[in-house]
């Protein structure tokens, strides 16, 4: 999806030097007393144990102040994750930060972990102000494998393995299921049938199973494990005229799915498979100029049923396991009034649909050295091409379903569809950008005075499918660093940024930066052996949010519908349809940007030579946050409201990480930590007047819960008269019973009693834990992945027993009965009516979010290089590892996954997987 405001490519200084060597500037152990402001680098040793497929999922844990939270299970090429820069800033629409690869903005999911030399977090103000308009939820920059001067150097990878899933609930037999949907009758005030499907006892076993079935939907249709494969070859090498890094790989999934092959000629599992491609060339034309060509390619191919994982895991989590047979004797799909979808139709019977991903990416640059005009002075040029597009095709097909009556005859609902002969077309897109960019840079050493400088003009345009103007950006970026003696170091750096989502006068601004550092190791005075070095730093920056997430163009006005069916009027007595328009949203033409301003103080020290330590503290206030200004605005206007700058948002914490490793003889082994703590508060938002303090979202997190505050369960009648009147719902004994919040204004239960309960669902704490050993050819590495200070609101098929006739699991042998289960009840009385005063948000069902998660272990072995060298192999490496393989949480007893609740309940479950693989070298 394309959003209203466009980021395109930048090329900032700190790859100004990529064409010639293999650092950037922001890489820590390139000229470090140079840094003065907040960045967190994953070098490609850090990242190359992950065996997951979305790059996202495996920056997991790696980075002080990044946070990566899973949006979903881990379906075939669909595996998808939120990722944060210290927490969130906005409560805006668009929170995720800018993603550059080389300079150029690209999408990262779907790079194989083989192309990448680094990743650095951008995270201050100072770092990400050259960004302008696109800089203030922060920076991802990655920078991939470049040639290096020697003899080529090839590569070979291979690893195969299987994945399972974490979590799947645990939903009860047929003969529990029956019992306790009695109890629930009785609650409801009704007696029990006396047909035999509500006697438990008729599911033994020993009746006829498909009058009185016992179906456990999750083992006969998901497998217990599924295959995945993965391979890779590279070439790295050059001379001092040409370098070079090839890179090819192939990855491939299978789904979880049975019965996805009793069709001939097709079947209908998921499976994906993606194909890298790689090639990174620098060439030196003279000796003072400097060429390279990328060139970077990816196809996804996928297979799936022409029925979506969502739909297919929702019907697995809510038919009831009484309900009928998967098929009955003479191959009929099974279903009943209820339950008119089956998941053997759903898997086998609906077609299949293949969708294919391409795309193409494009970068030439020149530097250009003018030693001749002045030592230190390069001018350079880039240009950039991306092309996206996609298309998918399939057949459909349909099926009925059928339920068996005590006559032997059926009912049946539906009706069966043939496979269509033709391929059918589902949907195609495409898009491309084309940039530009133009710039010099200077960097010169006069004694103890190191002076450097960077100045760039960029252009960009973003063309999409459709009849729509091109998204175009423009602006200028610069930067101005001096440092004395390698003590003294200050920094400026601007942003002159504009885009033509604002109107003529707005789409231009300025964002400015300021930054220092203050290397104490290095002054005469400082003469310890314990501090080898130490660095105070601090900074301010400006950056802007242009990506709202609205529709384009929000200051000019719109007119809506037209020639669709809903836009036009009925004339006379024929009924004759005739087109038409309304007014659309309202325009405002000062319509601007969201605006960061950002405070970051930090210290760097490294002691005993072993072990270094970075602390920063930071500040963040954003401003002009983008919202539609409904709450305050009277809805007689008749049209849609403006969206204006009206919000605030403050953000705070702090960050610490460190690093240990040591080596003693053969033994050798590191250590890695980090850890960060990001709050944000609301300032200012479109709040109504006269609210009560605890209906304000102004002063709360912008990932708050709201729901209503849970005082336990109504005992009995008494309690019942004695308490306020729930507007939800017929209260009966073991209901929820719920705090009125305005017990002075009335005496109902309604949605102004609301409140903020738990903590934000965006963790307030992130944490990561890296390990590693190795000894005489062996070596262990692990990976552990926390989050704090973060609750989750459980609202789905696994915890809210028989609603709307659902299944239930064994925390329904916890409700509220009465004489049996009162006091120490965990649960409230079952229930077969869709119970709206129960099952609502409430602080009863916000449970601890908080997870630490074992996110992969590996384990290798290296054949000595002295045995290797007489058959010119020059490394040769055999590994298993594990992935995503332990969580320690507070939600044992619902079977869900902390980190994504709905995993394996309303779509794909999380996975564990684990491979074995070699590595060869020559």
């Amino acid at each position: 999806m394309t959003t209203a405001c466009y980021s395109l490519p930048a090329f900032s200084q700190e790859n100004k030097n990529a064409v010639r060597q293999d650092t950037v500037r922001n890489k820590p152990d390139n000229k470090k007393y140079l840094q003065t402001s907040a960045v967190s680098t994953i070098n490609y040793s850090g990242l190359d144990k992950a065996s997951t497929s979305n790059l996202g999922n495996a920056l997991t844990g790696k980075a002080s102040g990044l946070t990566v939270l899973r949006k979903s299970g881990d379906e075939p090429g669909n595996s998808l994750s939120d990722i944060y820069i210290r927490g969130i800033g906005t409560y805006g629409q668009f929170r995720s930060p800018l993603f550059l690869v080389d300079g150029v903005e690209r999408d990262i999911s779907q790079m194989d972990i083989e192309e990448i030399e680094s990743v650095s977090i951008l995270k201050d103000g100072a770092s990400n102000a050259q960004y302008g308009q696109r800089g203030a939820n922060g920076t991802v920059f990655i920078t991939t494998k470049r040639g290096l001067v020697g003899k080529p150097e090839i590569s070979l990878t291979a690893q195969y393995g299987f994945q399972q899933p974490t979590h799947l609930p645990d939903f009860l037999s047929s003969r529990e299921y029956v019992s306790l949907y009695n109890k629930a009758l009785q609650n409801d005030g009704m007696s029990v049938p006396a047909a035999d499907r509500y006697n438990p006892g008729m599911y033994n076993g020993t009746q006829n199973p498909y009058l009185f079935p016992d179906v456990d939907w999750y083992s006969s249709f998901l497998k217990d494990n599924t295959p995945q494969q993965q391979y890779k070859v590279s070439v790295r090498g050059g001379t001092e005229q040409v370098k070079y890094f090839v890179l090819f790989s192939f990855l491939s999934k299978d789904g979880l799915y049975k019965y996805s092959d009793v069709n001939s000629g097709f079947n209908t599992n998921v499976n994906y498979n993606r194909y890298n491609i790689r090639s990174n060339i620098d060439a030196a034309v003279t000796k003072s100029l400097n060429i390279s060509l990328d060139l970077a390619g990816r196809i996804e191919d996928k297979n799936m049923p022409n029925s979506s994982s969502s739909d297919i895991f929702n019907v697995l989590s809510t038919i009831a396991p009484n309900a009928m047979p998967i098929l009955y004797e003479d191959g009929k799909i099974a279903g009943t009034s209820q339950y008119r979808q089956n998941p053997y139709g759903m898997i086998s019977h609906t077609g299949y649909r293949k969708d294919r991903n391409k795309v193409l990416q494009v970068k030439a640059q020149a530097q250009q050295r003018l030693d001749i005009v002045t030592k230190g002075l390069d001018v350079r040029a880039m240009v950039a091409f991306d092309g996206v597009s996609g298309y998918g095709t399939g057949k459909t097909s349909n099926y009925a379903t059928y339920e068996l009556q005590r006559d032997n005859t059926y009912s049946v609902y539906g009706e069966d569809k043939q496979l269509s002969l033709a391929q059918e077309k589902l949907y195609d897109y495409y898009q491309y950008q084309l940039a530009f960019d133009a710039g010099f840079s200077y960097e010169r050493t006069f004694g103890k005075h190191e002076v450097l400088a960077d100045m760039r003009y960029y252009q960009s345009q973003l063309f999409v499918q459709g009849d729509n103007p091109a998204y175009a950006r423009q602006g200028m970026s610069g930067k101005a660093t001096y440092c004395f003696d390698k003590r003294y170091v200050g920094e400026f750096g601007f942003a002159y940024d504009g885009s033509d989502e604002y109107a003529s006068g707005h789409r231009f601004g300025f964002f400015p930066s300021v930054s220092g550092a203050w290397i104490i190791s290095n002054e005469s005075f400082f003469n310890t052996n314990v501090v080898n070095y130490l660095k105070l730093r601090a900074s301010y920056g400006e950056a802007g949010n242009c990506k709202t997430g609205f529709e384009r163009y929000a200051y000019q006005s719109h007119w809506s519908g037209f020639d669709q069916s809903y836009g036009g009027y009925i004339f006379g007595s024929g009924f004759a349809w005739s087109d038409g328009a309304w007014e659309g949203r309202l325009a405002n033409p000062d319509l601007t940007w969201e605006t960061t301003r950002n405070v970051n103080v930090g210290i760097d020290f490294e002691l005993f030579s072993k072990l270094s330590v970075s602390v920063d503290a930071f500040w963040h206030k954003r401003t002009d946050i983008v919202s539609e200004k409904q709450n305050t605005s009277s809805w007689i206007i008749g049209a849609p409201f403006p969206y204006v700058n009206i919000g605030t948002v403050v953000n705070r914490g702090m960050e610490v990480s460190l690093t240990h490793n040591n080596r003693i003889n053969k033994f050798g082994y590191f250590v890695q930590a980090n850890v960060s703590l990001a709050k944000n508060k609301i300032l200012a938002m479109d709040e109504v007047e006269g609210l009560k303090e605890y209906q304000k979202r102004t002063g709360k997190s912008v990932s708050q819960l709201w729901g209503l505050e849970a005082l336990g369960f109504y005992m009995n009648e008494e309690d019942i008269r004695n308490s306020p009147i729930s507007t939800f719902y017929k209260i009966r004994l073991g209901d929820l019973k719920y705090k009125n919040q305005n017990s002075g204004e009335d005496n109902h239960i309604n949605l102004y009693d609301e409140v903020p309960i738990g903590k934000p669902t965006v963790p307030e704490i992130t944490m990561g834990l890296s390990l590693g050993l190795d000894y005489a050819g062996f070596d262990l590495s692990a990976m552990m992945s926390g989050v704090a200070n973060r609750s989750v609101y459980l609202n789905n098929a696994a915890v809210w027993a028989l609603q709307n006739n659902n299944k239930v699991t064994a925390l329904a042998y916890g409700a509220w009965e009465k004489g049996v289960r009162e006091a120490d009840a965990t649960f409230p009385r079952l229930t077969t009516e869709n119970n709206l005063n129960n099952y609502r948000s409430s602080s009863f069902w916000i449970k601890n979010g908080n997870f630490l998660r074992l996110s992969n272990v590996e384990i290798g072995y290296q054949l000595p290089e002295s045995l290797l060298r007489k058959v010119n192999i020059k490394q040769l490496r055999f590994y298993v590892n594990g992935q995503n393989l332990l969580t320690i949480d507070k939600l044992g007893k619902y079977d869900l996954d902390p980190e994504m609740v709905d995993a394996g309940v309303t779509g794909y479950p999380m996975l564990r997987s684990f491979n074995i693989g070699v590595n060869l070298k020559f």
